[in-house]
């Protein structure tokens, strides 16, 4: 009943439990050689095939995270139940056994159930892949979840889904490639007038780099070299000034004692 399942099977229905369990299995059997997986890091990477296994046959299922959480729970359901069947000293009561039952009677005679129950959260997906619910799809997974299990999917959103899913990335690796020209180009400009700073400052013999901490002065001034000189001479003149002063007072002290 319950085997290991070394890939996802997809087919025309929705999967069973029975097929979900053999992926766990699968995933979480010791082998040499290999890391041991848990059953958290096991149970998303099932969710992952069966979520687009379900949006694929456009039936919105639950979040990933619900559906996570669900695969462990009834796994971990599952390796409770064998290791109690396997026990020789553990006692199968009649309650025992009405609840084994009842777990495989989930697990093989329908899907694994999966659907979402929010409203806002269904509106939310469907204008993601841009594909709504019909009453088709509707009829389809309550005879595969709940009904006699003999319905199978007539169409489905792949094809739709695929395109859709490749213009996004195309648009977003487009937007990215722009976003890294935008920065390459700003960054180019950046040495450019940082270069043109510095050689405006060694032509006006002034070597105080700290005064534009970013080194990046406004194309305007770093066009007008001249201008730049100029007024870098004007600053120089400017701050010897009181310097100049104080040695004239100072020789008119001496000149006056000397007197």
């Amino acid at each position: 009943m319950y085997k290991e399942q070394s890939e996802f099977e997809y087919k025309a229905k929705l999967q069973t439990g029975a097929h979900i369990i053999g992926r766990m299995l699968y995933l979480c059997q010791v082998r040499p050689g290999r890391k041991t997986v848990s059953h958290e890091k096991a149970s998303n990477v099932v969710c992952e095939e069966i979520h687009d296994d379900w949006i694929n046959k456009n039936v919105y299922p639950n979040s990933e995270r619900a559906v996570a959480r669900k695969i462990q729970n009834e796994y971990e359901t599952f390796l409770k139940l064998r290791k109690q069947e396997q026990t020789l000293t553990y006692k199968k009561t009649d309650a025992w056994k009405k609840k084994a039952e009842e777990f495989n009677s989930r697990m093989t005679k329908n899907a694994f159930d999966l659907r979402t129950r929010n409203k806002e959260y269904q509106k939310s997906l469907e204008t993601i892949h841009g594909v709504k619910m019909t009453a088709e799809d509707e009829e389809f997974y309550v005879d595969n979840c709940h009904g006699s299990y003999v319905a199978t999917c007539k169409g489905t959103v792949s094809a739709k889904w695929t395109k859709q899913t490749k213009r996004e990335q195309k648009r977003h690796e487009s937007n990215e490639k722009k976003r890294r020209e935008i920065a390459d180009d700003t960054e180019k400009e950046k040495v450019s007038r940082r270069l043109a700073y510095d050689e405006c400052l060694r032509d006006s013999g002034h070597n105080d780099s700290t005064d534009d901490p970013e080194f990046a002065l406004p194309s305007t001034v770093v066009g007008d070299v001249p201008a730049m000189t100029e007024k870098v001479k004007t600053r120089q003149s400017t701050e010897a000034e009181p310097q100049i002063n104080q040695m004239r007072i100072q020789m008119t002290v001496k000149t006056q004692d000397m007197s």
